[in-house]
């Protein structure tokens, strides 16, 4: 009885023999087996060795610092860009900075300028039109505050973008030129659907990374510095009551990334071990067909996909817990200040427009 028996290559090259005579058994759907061996080989169309080769060890740099140099430095066309982001976050800094202070002069100019009436809602104030001009000074100068950070935002935005695909764009390419010279025994031992993965994915994580999450980092520092510089030039002991929160936002972000990252690092992997297998199963897709291995490339598959799915939810479940924690830390630093504020307003230390300014800047 005739038969096709598979035997497997170094290189992994399906290589089929006719045989015209054999007492071997008669083979079910998916029992594919190696002459040489006497086992089943894994799924892995040209490459080899199922599922389990796609989950390689990631490599982490040795230099951080330098390994981020390195990739600065291959974007040196994008130098003026990234420059002018940063000159427009730093005046948006100022003009967030100083919205708070005018909330606080609008306040105080309304506590001088009117006086104290019993209405609906309890006591009001009434501007008097001679004392009007400080309130609505400073009132305009809020409006143009909050139009021009409004603006400068939305030019940031529009500047990021272009330099992140752009940035992207160019990363792709040098990739893309790279793999032409790459050895063949590169590409053998490594999956196509990885390698994929990496010139579209990770591609598009740098430019991202390095155009908007360091420049927003940047901007951010510069505003959390700048309010508690204004803070403690309006109320040192209010300043020290907004700042008893800080330790426990930092403690609360260190668990939370400390409980993320490996969920996040398995997320990528089992992507790039889901994409290899796509990739290959459809590339191979006669050859699956031909020897009957659809059973255990669709189990590949399902095992894979369950751990992008677990290792996706599970990410997800912890981020999720950091904005609820933080606004709960975010309220009480907010009855904090409220109640200190008010007992030094009531002793005659403090305005009311201070008050309203440091609450104003905790929220930045």
């Amino acid at each position: 009885m005739a038969y096709i028996a598979i035997s497997w290559t170094p290189n992994s090259a399906m290589v089929a023999n006719v045989n015209t005579a054999s007492d071997e058994p008669t083979r079910t759907r998916g029992d594919i087996r190696d002459t040489n061996s006497n086992r089943v080989p894994g799924i892995g169309i040209g490459r080899g060795g199922g599922a389990a080769r796609f989950r390689g060890e990631i490599q982490k740099p040795t230099d951080a610092l330098k390994t981020f140099s390195r990739i600065m430095g291959r974007f040196g066309a994008e130098r003026r860009s990234i420059v002018t982001v940063f000159i427009l976050a730093a005046f948006e800094t100022i003009g967030a900075l100083s919205a708070p202070r005018l909330i606080g002069a609008a306040v105080d100019a309304m506590g001088r300028g009117g006086r104290g009436i019993d209405g609906v809602g309890g006591p009001l104030v009434v501007l008097q039109a001679a004392r009007l001009a400080p309130f609505a000074t400073a009132v305009s100068a809020l409006a143009l505050a909050y139009i021009a950070v409004g603006i400068l935002s939305f030019a940031q935005a529009w500047i990021i973008a272009k330099v992140s695909q752009r940035m992207a764009s160019d990363l792709r390419t040098s990739l893309f030129n790279k793999l032409g010279t790459l050895p063949l025994t590169y590409l053998d031992s490594r999956p196509r659907g990885d390698i994929m993965s990496r010139i579209a994915n990770d591609c598009d994580a740098v430019g991202t990374a390095i155009s908007q999450s360091a420049i927003q980092l940047a901007a951010g520092t510069a505003s959390v510095v700048g309010a508690l510089v204004m803070m403690l030039l309006l109320s040192r002991q209010l300043a020290l009551v907004t700042l008893a929160s800080v330790p426990l936002v930092l403690m609360l972000s260190r668990i939370i990334a400390g409980k993320t990252r490996p969920y996040f690092k398995r997320h990528r992997e089992a992507l790039g071990a889901l994409n290899g297998i796509i990739e290959e199963s459809a590339s191979g897709l006669d050859t699956i067909r031909a020897f009957g291995m659809e059973d255990r490339m669709e189990a590949e598959f399902a095992t894979e996909n369950s751990r992008l799915r677990e290792a996706g939810a599970r990410a997800q479940i912890w981020t999720g817990f950091l904005m609820p924690m933080l606004n709960v830390i975010n309220n009480a630093s907010f009855a904090g200040i409220a109640l200190v504020g008010g007992y030094l307003a009531a002793k005659g230390g403090l305005s009311v427009g201070v008050i309203a300014s440091f609450i104003a800047y905790s929220r930045l």
